[in-house]
C-alpha cells in the first residue's frame, strides 16, 4: 500500500487496526506457521552456500558486553546489492502502516544509482584537497589510512591541518581500499562504527522508543533502525569527503521505527525474508530486557550488516519522557522518524 496517498483518515485506521491485532494470539499463530529452519543465506558467498545446505541454521554469535554496557546479541551479513540492484530493500517504503517524519533538516529520498554510473566513479578518484580528478593526474595515497588521495604533497599537507585529515584518517583506515567491493571491516571496527552511531543518536532514540511504548501505550518492543549508507559510508563519519575524494553533500541519516514481535513477523520478514534469522535473539530480547532502563535495537545498514543489541536507556526513564514530548508530540502510534546526523 502506498502510505504517500493515503489521507490521515486512512492511515489513522490502518494504524489503529494493527495495534488491536498485537498480541500474543496473533504472535503465536505466526510461530505456528512459521518455519525459519533454512530459510535464509547470511550472506552471498561460497561459505552461505555450503551453509544453506545444511539442515540447520548456524549458532548465534556469542554475547559480546561491551564496558559502554551494551550488548551485542547477533550480526550477521545479507550481502546486498550496493549499487541498488537486486536485493536492496528500504523499509521506509515496505510497511504499509508507517509514515516518516523528519526531526533534523528534510526528509530524502535515496534513489537507485544505475550500474554504470557506479562503476564509473569506482573507477574514478579525486585528490582529497584540490579535487583533481586521477583521469587527469596522477594520485597518491596517504602512508597512514592508504585511503586518502592527492596530487601534491602540498595538497596533503593543507588537507591534513586545513581540513583536519589528520582527525579523520583513522576513521578512513577502518576501512581501507576505494570501493565497497574492495574493501573490509572488521568486526571489532565495524562494532565501534555501530556504538558511535548509538551514541550519536541515543538521545533521540531513547525518547522515541519511551513515546511509543509509553505515551501510544504500544507496550514493549524494539527499535529498527534502518541507515541509507552502509557501514563502510558510516565508518568514516563524521568526515565530509568519501573514500574516492568526491565531497558527501547529503547528510547522512537514520530512519527509525518503533516495532512489536508481531510487526517484525509481519512487516520486516515478509519483504524480506533473511530477516528471520534474528527471530530467536530478538523473542528473547523483548522478553527480558528491562523497559525502564534499555533499549532493544536492530540496526542495519545498506550493505545489509545487521546488529541486534541491547543497550542502555540515555537519558534516564523520567528524561526520555519529557522529551518524548518534547520531540514528539505530533507523533502518532506507528509514525517513523528520520535523524539526520550531519545536522546534529
Amino acid at each position: 500500500m502506498d502510505t504517500e496517498t493515503q489521507t490521515e483518515g486512512e492511515i489513522s485506521v490502518a494504524v489503529s487496526d494493527i495495534i488491536t491485532q498485537r498480541g500474543l494470539k496473533a504472535i503465536s499463530e505466526i510461530e505456528k506457521n512459521a518455519d525459519t529452519k533454512n530459510v535464509f543465506t547470511p550472506t552471498i558467498s561460497a561459505q552461505s552456500e555450503q551453509a544453506s545446505n545444511s539442515e540447520t541454521l548456524a549458532p548465534p554469535q556469542p554475547l559480546t558486553v561491551r564496558s559502554n554496557g551494551i550488548i551485542w546479541k547477533q550480526t550477521i551479513e545479507l550481502g546486498y546489492d550496493t549499487c541498488g540492484g537486486k536485493g536492496h530493500v528500504d523499509y521506509r517504503f515496505a510497511s504499509s502502516s508507517v509514515s516518516c517524519e523528519s526531526i533534523h533538516g528534510n526528509e530524502t529520498n535515496s534513489q537507485s544509482t544505475p550500474d554504470k554510473q557506479v562503476d564509473d566513479a569506482c573507477l574514478t578518484s579525486y585528490c582529497f584537497n584540490c579535487q583533481i580528478s586521477s583521469e587527469d593526474k596522477e594520485l597518491s595515497k596517504c602512508s597512514k589510512c592508504q585511503v586518502a588521495s592527492y596530487c601534491s604533497r602540498d595538497c596533503q599537507i593543507n588537507d591534513w591541518k586545513a581540513n583536519k585529515h589528520k582527525h579523520f584518517c583513522h576513521l578512513y583506515k577502518r576501512a581501507p581500499g576505494t570501493t565497497e567491493a574492495t574493501s573490509t571491516i572488521s568486526e571489532t571496527d565495524a562494532c565501534s562504527v555501530r556504538e558511535a552511531v548509538l551514541q550519536k543518536v541515543r538521545f533521540y532514540a531513547s525518547p522515541f522508543a519511551v513515546h511509543h511504548m509509553s505515551i501510544n501505550g504500544i507496550g514493549r518492543g524494539f527499535l529498527f533502525m534502518q541507515s541509507e549508507q552502509t557501514l563502510r559510508e558510516m565508518s568514516i563519519y563524521p568526515a565530509l569527503v568519501n573514500h574516492d575524494g568526491t565531497r558527501i553533500l547529503q547528510s547522512r541519516c537514520l530512519i527509525m521505527y518503533y516495532l512489536t514481535m508481531g510487526e517484525y513477523d509481519q512487516e520486516l520478514c515478509r519483504d524480506d525474508f533473511e530477516m528471520a534469522s534474528f527471530r530467536k535473539e530478538l523473542k528473547d530480547s523483548l522478553e527480558t530486557y528491562d523497559e525502564k532502563s534499555q533499549i532493544v535495537y536492530l540496526i542495519k545498514f545498506r550493505c545489509g550488516h545487521v546488529s541486534l543489541c541491547i543497550a542502555p536507556m540515555v537519558p534516564d526513564h523520567g528524561i526520555c519522557l519529557a522529551l518524548a514530548k518534547d520531540y514528539y508530540a505530533n507523533l502518532n502510534a506507528g509514525q517513523a522518524s528520520q535523524l539526520n546526523l550531519d545536522d546534529m
